[in-house]
């Protein structure tokens, strides 16, 4: 199966250093966050590193709460996957401590920003994490065990290059299960540049 050339990578010089190779365009996205997040069409080396300096090539931030690390994302964790028994109105603190109780069950909780600085909160635990930005919601994801534990804070988040394709797209999404293969979405896809900055989005159909 074909597939586009991409690369992950936290390294500056290696990132200009694939796009040169590989040609420009090159649009580069945050590995993590939903939509058009932290997603850049890149055209020279210049453009690939205000790609990396730009605050929105590490849209959150980590924060030490309850005895461990979280990344703290300025967004909500979108709707579906919740954890038995919320929504529910408490202190940040003790949701956090319930997701960390769940385990595995709890991957992340979201909270709507306005009310933390009264102390309680609508929180919402999510047995899923995924990311969408918007500035009056905030969003933890629980880290792993091992990432929790860390006691320097990690360097840049590595950012995803990939070729930029022209023209109509598709992109198709399945499911496997004991030997069996299910579509379950088809999307068709155009970039198209924006009006103010020139760069591209992509309007999904």
């Amino acid at each position: 199966i074909e597939t586009v050339m991409s690369i992950v990578t936290e390294d500056i010089e290696k990132a200009v250093g694939w796009s040169n190779a590989s040609g420009y365009p090159v649009v580069v996205k945050v590995t993590q966050g939903g939509g058009n997040v932290g997603v850049f069409c890149c055209r020279s080396p210049e453009d690939i590193r205000e790609a990396f300096a730009r605050p929105q090539s590490k849209p959150y931030r980590l924060v030490h709460k309850v005895g461990r690390w979280w990344r703290q994302w300025p967004g909500y964790i979108s709707s579906g996957n919740d954890v038995s028994g919320y929504p529910q109105l408490k202190l940040v603190d003790d949701a956090l401590l319930d997701c960390v109780e769940k385990g595995e069950e709890c991957q992340g909780l979201t909270i709507n920003e306005a009310n933390e600085p009264q102390g309680l909160a609508t929180v919402w635990l999510k047995s899923k994490f995924d990311f969408f930005a918007n500035p009056c919601w905030i969003a933890y994801e629980k880290l792993s065990d091992d990432q929790a534990s860390m006691k320097e804070v990690p360097g840049r988040e590595p950012l995803l290059l990939g070729k930029f394709l022209d023209g109509q797209q598709y992109v198709v999404n399945t499911v496997s299960c004991q030997g069996k293969h299910v579509v379950v979405e088809l999307w068709s896809s155009a970039p198209k540049p924006e009006t103010n900055t020139g760069d591209f989005t992509y309007d999904r159909q």
